[in-house]
């Protein structure tokens, strides 16, 4: 039961269908952050929704809503009405786009420039909200959503096996609307994020001591070895920035701020694109910055610093390297970074 009150007088108040699947979508666009509490959804740090699209397109169609938060998590939201027949395959083809979507856009410039090509929004420009998409679409890690009128018992029973017993996470938004003496209330519901396979993981803050620990368990001993060895080198010459997230990492940098990003996997992601201009001393410095990668075959010839929006991942990963290479990086970083801290 729901009572309204207004100057004193009770508002009699009926429901009020959505006319249709475009009613529905309208409504969750005005109302997007109070509909969709991000802060308890999402495994990022979002607060709130900060960038969304309709009708995101994909190859063999399109995706009712696309979003992002201001964390960096990704959330895909199919829309339909308890009165349309083919309600019953919507979280199917939910997970059909969310593959296509994994597919067809598996890097954040491509992903981010189509969001924003007839979006709304901001983009964030925190190296974290950069990082964090990169890794969300790397790995596939979108919140699904379901946005309908009615959830029905078959799609809660779904939802709750998958959520259950798969790495998917899938949740339903309901949605009823009511009007009366020219008010209109909408009361969203979330449905499925009471439901996990096991808690997510925390963002942590990875301390030099957390980060031995981490890399002496990786079975690969020389992917472990390089991590540490790049660690210690870091830190010996005062060059290590502590990083933020669900995994372990490690940046390098100086006073201007992280230039080189380090995962547990041995990727290597350099910042030098146009959001990291306040990093260098100069546009020269950036330059060749860059111009140093590309020699020591890091980076790609073609690569041009203007047109990209954070940085690149390294031609090769930690491991890969020899150890004349990695001296060579050694010293690119050295000499780099003392001109950054200058």
């Amino acid at each position: 039961m729901i009572i309204i009150r207004k100057d004193g007088r009770s508002i009699d108040l009926r429901p009020k269908p959505f006319d249709n699947e475009e009613d529905l979508r309208r409504h969750l666009l005005v109302n997007l952050n109070n509909m969709i509490p991000v802060r308890g959804l999402s495994d990022e740090v979002d607060g709130s929704i900060t960038a969304w699209r309709s009708e995101f397109p994909l190859r063999a169609g399109s995706i009712d809503l696309v979003s992002v938060g201001d964390g960096g998590g990704i959330y895909v939201i199919e829309t339909k009405l308890f009165k349309n027949p083919d309600k019953r395959k919507v979280v199917a083809q939910a997970l059909d786009y969310a593959a296509d979507l994994w597919k067809e856009y598996a890097r954040p410039e491509g992903f981010l420039g189509k969001l924003q090509e007839k979006g709304q929004g901001e983009i964030p420009k925190e190296e974290e909200f950069q990082r964090n998409i990169a890794q969300n679409l790397r790995d596939a890690n979108y919140n699904i959503l379901i946005a309908t009128d009615s959830v029905t018992r078959q799609v809660k029973d779904l939802i709750e096996f998958l959520n259950k017993h798969t790495d998917f996470k899938v949740l339903a938004l309901e949605v009823e609307r009511y009007v009366g003496d020219g008010l209109e209330v909408i009361l969203p519901h979330i449905y499925g994020e009471e439901i996990s396979r096991e808690p997510s993981p925390s963002v942590t803050w990875w301390s030099p001591e957390q980060l031995k620990i981490e890399f002496e368990k990786i079975p690969d001993t020389n992917l472990g070895g390089r991590l540490l060895k790049m660690f210690e080198w870091a830190v010996s010459k005062n060059l290590f920035i502590q990083s933020r997230g669900k995994v372990p990492g490690f940046g390098l940098g100086a006073t201007g701020g992280r230039v080189l990003g380090v995962t547990t996997e041995g990727t290597l992601y350099a910042y030098f694109g146009n959001i990291e201009r306040g990093k260098y001393p100069s546009g020269e410095n950036r330059y060749e910055f860059v111009k140093g990668l590309k020699a020591l075959n890091l980076l790609h010839q073609d690569v041009n610093p203007d047109d990209v929006t954070s940085g690149k991942n390294l031609a090769k990963k930690l491991h890969q390297l020899t150890e004349r290479e990695l001296d060579d990086l050694f010293g690119l970083l050295e000499r780099h970074l003392g001109a950054t801290s200058e």
